[in-house]
């Protein structure tokens, strides 16, 4: 019934009552044993520093190894907690006057302590790797004297130990030292800020040995002021003041309190127009070093008076991050074991972090997960980067920022009861059904802090409203779980998220390994009786996923609801379960205002009924109360709202049988050389395949009538076919096209779709292809000046307005995509329309790079003779090169000289050239290596199939995301030269024609002295080829003469990872396949290696790179 801990085998389940009694006051006085079953001591921690709230979080996910022992206090949330366990599971708290009594009491379970420092940060995360391996408790220098007083000894000190090492040195060494001894299931991220010690010889402005420091905000606009956590002053090499912000010695330093504020999470603050001083007076002179720990913008100022004048040595402009990861998850880490790190996942802008990331990634037990966060409050990474990275090696997330889940793990109900399925409604025909799904039920902090609070709301079951749950909580925080079953009403609806066990981009998984986590999923599905999955997806779902989603879950549960809204909707229902894409675009920083504003226009825009509209509502800026007004404001007539699974329930009903049009609400078709290539798909729900007619009707400004294809579906339970429509003489025009109309029909069904187009005027090369269609409606915005106006001409039927002589003018508006892109050559084009053609400067156009340089790529003045006609959009174009590394925003900057109209902006992308990477030459009977880039025109996902030019070709390797490095390997049998080429296909088995061919000679074994062919002049290694490489690459080298010969390979810390050749050879050139294994045919991980080339006492070296 409660925690998993067999207390006989220790001799400690004392049942005789005032034996116990004895028992627990001794233990508690004398610091022997555990307390009694049912019995916890709780610290109260929330008064804290976090360097403090860390320490004890360590001893807490020691000591809870054992069982549920101790609980942690950060705040009311977990008050509510603790009454819960209490009149719940029985459980009874003990508080402890002085919380270091906690160390006493199970000094047993401590084996010691390892010092970490603030002033280098990396050294927290080391000290929580080693914490979960020993038992050695965190400790950071500043409260060291305090835990020495107590007798626990010093085990490590990594205090000072990565100085001067970069982050991706520091984890790359913790990772070859400690990672045998981790989980290899769980990894933590804990997420540091970028605090660091500045350091400023301030004796010229020091006039004397009695002098004033102050510290003030930089900005004094944006309420990012100065946080301080630690001052030092040296004089004369020694240190003579060590200062920390909110303890008694800052008192006798501080000289004028009044004007600042102390955090308790450890810091002295000063926002806006607020200040503090310290006053220092030193008994000798000598130079002086004036030392802090301070982050977000500073100012830092010297006097010699209290109220100056001052004189500035220090500032900084720039918004940092403290420590934001630790204190409060940290139980949790150590508890499982982890292995501690931050790292970025921004491949282009951190590389080295990025492959290390790798390495631990790919190391890890299949489906493993990633505790904690990213570093958002650094600028060093972002949440799409992150889950993407641990998606592609198979593996999940889990946010979770919230403390005692060692405790949460061992209490355990007598049975899980989680509520049944709602009766779904009959289907009116007339009616738009609306579901809400609340995000980030799969974060820890947030299941654990009741929803935001939002599930303690009193109206909770007063709408039907859909709360997301992460299923692995049936094992790390079963009565958690259970709480959530107990307390449901019939209109709350509890789904399964982020995409399964775990927050993942399901479509970035290798094939095999998304199989593994959905075989991993199903078991907790039906552990936890959740009917019902949220999906995250980074993109579109592809299809040959929704078939996986179907084929573990069509038993267990009703469907899926995928995305957060703003991309294109659609449905995928089947007999026995349907997916469905979120509706209203992407809704993060809407108010429920906007939200009700989105439900009503897509009701006007679009006959279509029923229609089926599931929301996913941000939790941050839209929660239940503003979807119990959402809902009281809808139109009854018009509008019901449902339960998720209802609704996904509804949608496989409905579709039955009918054909299905999956295609945008507007197409933006590139001009590729004088023709349209239109991009379609359908689907129907029937049990065979069928034979479905197109018809378009053309647009106007096309030159042709109609268009009719035959497309045949294949057959999946579900049919599904694709097809591409090319309209060889269109009329160019920036005007939207609104009459096409496309017509499928089939012996079953007749369905048609009116598409509005945008034709671009841009003459693109064949190369060139619609990266992006960026707008209002579909993209989080941080930055909206000006009017939003309905404009019929307008994409969506509004625009952005800057009117003329506006008071807010100048001023600019912020399009996307503010996302990682690859680097590339692009255009951006943007569509505007101008009230006047006048000769005046009407707006700057520019695109914008968040890097740290903060990079303008390029811009454009524009004047209102540039554009064609008044009151008429037009693109106008910006072509740029981009790096790769940095955010991308495009800008518009409006001057106010005229009526300015703003529809969109389109980011065109140079498409990479599709072509076979590998050699040219090789040997009968070696093992060559090929590789190709593949992309889809769609984004769908893609496959490739090798042909080796021999007779033989390669099966159809497993569907990967567009753009995906497909590699093969072939060996030639024969002598000659053979033409290698691939083709491409889609999930609906569409295939492309056979590529370009790349020709390989393959010739007799290595040539040598014995095969009459000319000896080589020098001593030679080639760099290997192909480089990077996986799975194998090839090193040649060349001998002058007879002798021996060793080739080795070696990692980045110069240990040998294989042996390749060790033997007397003939001279002559010769060819060594590595296949990335070491001596004990152990797959090696991702990284920088070196081969070495010994002979004749002479070498050479190289390097290359394994990319796994």
């Amino acid at each position: 019934m409660l925690f998993c801990k067999d207390f006989k085998k220790k001799s400690l389940m004392i049942k005789k009552g005032w034996i116990f009694f004895i028992f627990f006051l001794f233990s508690f006085f004398y610091g022997v044993g555990c307390p009694a079953q049912n019995t916890a001591y709780k610290i109260d921690v929330s008064g804290m520093g976090w360097e403090e709230k860390s320490l004890f979080s360590s001893v807490q996910g020691i000591v809870n190894k054992n069982g549920p022992f101790i609980f942690l206090r950060f705040d009311d949330i977990d008050d509510k907690w603790q009454q819960y366990y209490s009149s719940r599971y029985g459980f009874q708290f003990i508080s402890l006057s002085d919380p270091y009594q906690v160390l006493t009491i199970f000094r047993d379970k401590i084996k010691g302590y390892v010092l970490w420092d603030y002033g280098n940060l990396e050294s927290y995360n080391i000290a929580a790797t080693l914490s979960g391996i020993h038992d050695w408790i965190v400790v950071s220098k500043y409260f060291e004297k305090k835990i020495k007083t107590l007798g626990i000894p010093l085990k490590e000190d990594v205090s000072q130990k990565f100085i001067g090492m970069s982050k991706d040195q520091v984890y790359d060494w913790a990772f070859e030292n400690y990672w045998d001894q981790c989980n290899k299931k769980f990894v933590t991220s804990l997420a540091l800020g970028d605090i660091k010690w500045i350091s400023v010889d301030i004796t010229p402005y020091v006039n004397g040995t009695d002098f004033y420091v102050r510290f003030e905000d930089a900005i004094k606009t944006n309420g990012n002021g100065t946080k301080l956590r630690s001052l030092k002053i040296i004089q004369g090499g020694k240190e003579v003041v060590n200062l920390r912000t909110g303890t008694e010695e800052e008192k006798t330093y501080l000289y004028d309190p009044d004007h600042s504020w102390f955090d308790p999470d450890g810091d002295r603050i000063a926002d806006l127009t607020q200040y503090f001083t310290y006053r220092f007076q030193l008994s000798d002179s000598g130079q002086i070093i004036l030392k802090f720990l301070a982050f977000n913008q500073y100012m830092v100022k010297v006097g010699n008076t209290p109220n100056g004048p001052f004189t500035t040595v220090s500032f900084s402009s720039k918004v940092t991050g403290s420590t934001i990861g630790g204190s409060r998850e940290l139980d949790m880490a150590i508890f499982y074991r982890t292995f501690c790190f931050d790292l970025s996942s921004r491949k282009y802008d951190y590389p080295e972090e990025y492959a290390i990331k790798d390495k631990i990634m790919e190391a890890m037990e299949h489906p493993g997960f990633v505790l904690g966060w990213v570093s958002f409050q650094t600028g060093r990474d972002d949440e799409g980067s992150y889950v993407a990275q641990a998606s592609l090696h198979g593996n999940a997330v889990i946010c979770c920022g919230a403390p005692n889940f060692s405790f949460h793990h061992w209490v355990k109900p007598e049975r899980f009861t989680p509520p049944s399925l709602s009766e779904t409604p009959a289907i009116d025909e007339n009616k738009i059904y609306v579901s809400f799904l609340i995000s980030d039920g799969d974060a820890f902090h947030w299941t654990n802090g009741f929803q935001g609070r939002q599930y303690l709301s009193p109206d909770r079951g007063s709408i039907p409203f859909g709360w997301e749950l992460q299923p692995l909580l049936y094992d790390m925080a079963p009565a958690v779980l259970q709480y959530y079953y107990e307390t449901a009403t019939d209109n709350d609806d509890l789904v399964a998220s982020a995409s399964g066990i775990g927050y993942c981009h399901p479509e970035k998984f290798p094939a095999d390994r998304l199989d593994e986590y959905l075989q991993e999923t199903r078991r907790y599905l039906e552990l936890t009786g959740l009917k019902s999955i949220s999906i995250l997806s980074a993109n579109n779902i592809p299809f040959d996923v929704v078939l996986k989603y179907r084929k573990y879950f069509k038993d267990l549960t009703v469907g899926c609801e995928e995305g957060y809204g703003g991309r294109t909707p659609g449905v995928f229902p089947f007999t026995d379960f349907s997916i469905i894409r979120t509706r209203v675009p992407m809704i993060g920083e809407s108010d429920p205002e906007m939200i009700l504003q989105e439900l009503n226009a897509l009701a006007q825009s679009t006959t279509q009924r029923p229609l089926f509209v599931p929301v996913h509502p941000t939790c941050y800026y839209t929660g239940f109360e503003g979807v119990k007004w959402i809902t009281d404001h809808l139109d009854p007539e018009v509008f019901q709202v449902v339960k998720p699974s209802q609704l996904m329930t509804m949608v496989s009903r409905y579709y039955q049988g009918k054909l299905l049009i999956d295609a945008p609400k507007r197409l933006i078709p590139v001009l590729v050389n004088g023709a349209l290539f239109l991009p379609f798909k359908f689907r129907a729900i029937v049990e065979t395949p069928i034979s479905v007619k197109i018809n378009l009707t053309a647009p106007v400004g096309v030159k042709v009538t109609n268009y009719q294809q035959q497309a045949q579906a294949y057959q999946e339970k579900m049919t599904h076919g694709e097809f591409r429509i090319t309209l060889n003489e269109p009329v160019l025009s920036s005007e939207i096209l609104k009459d096409a109309r496309l017509t499928l029909s089939s012996a079953l069904v007749q369905d048609s779709l009116s598409i509005p187009m945008v034709v671009l005027d841009y003459q693109a090369p064949d190369n060139w292809y619609c990266e992006y269609t960026g707008n209002w409606d579909a993209i989080e915005l941080n930055h909206r000046y000006g009017q939003q106006v309905e404009d019929g001409s307008a994409v969506h039927g509004t625009a952005w307005f800057t009117q003329k002589n506006a008071p807010e003018a100048p001023a600019h508006s912020v399009f996307g995509p503010y996302e990682s892109m690859a680097a590339g050559e692009y255009v951006a084009c943007f569509r505007l329309k101008v009230g006047e053609l006048t000769s005046s400067e009407v707006a700057l156009l520019d695109v914008f790079n968040l890097n740290a340089d903060k990079t303008t790529l390029c811009q454009k003045y524009i004047q209102g003779t540039d554009f064609n006609a008044k009151d008429r959009y037009q693109f106008f174009y910006l072509p740029f090169k981009h790096d790769g590394k940095g955010t991308i925003e495009t800008r518009v900057f409006t001057t106010g000289a005229e009526d300015l109209w703003i529809d969109e902006v389109i980011i065109l992308r140079q498409k990479e050239r599709e072509h076979i990477e590998g050699p040219t030459q090789g040997f009968v009977g070696d093992t060559l290596s090929f590789s190709v880039r593949a992309f889809s025109i769609d984004s769908d996902s893609v496959s490739v199939r090798f042909d080796w030019g021999d007779g033989d070709s390669s099966k159809w390797s497993d569907f990967q995301a567009s753009g995906y490095l497909f590699t093969q390997t072939h060996a030639w049998a024969d002598t000659g030269r053979f033409s290698v080429r691939f083709k491409t296909r889609n999930t609906s088995l569409n295939e492309s024609e056979w590529s370009a061919p790349t020709v390989v000679t393959i010739s007799a074994t290595p040539v040598n002295i014995e095969a009459n062919v000319s000896i080589p002049q020098d001593f030679a290694l080639s760099q290997n080829y192909p480089n990077p490489f996986n799975p194998v690459t090839h090193i040649r080298f060349a001998l002058p003469q007879v002798g021996r010969v060793v080739l080795n390979v070696y990692n980045i810390f110069g240990e040998k990872v294989k042996t390749l050749v060790d033997e007397v050879k003939t001279p002559g050139e010769y060819q060594v396949i590595w296949d990335g294994r070491n001596e004990l045919n152990e797959s090696v991980a991702s990284g920088i290696y070196f081969y070495q080339l010994i002979f004749e006492n002479k070498k050479l070296v190289k390097k290359m790179i394994l990319i796994r």
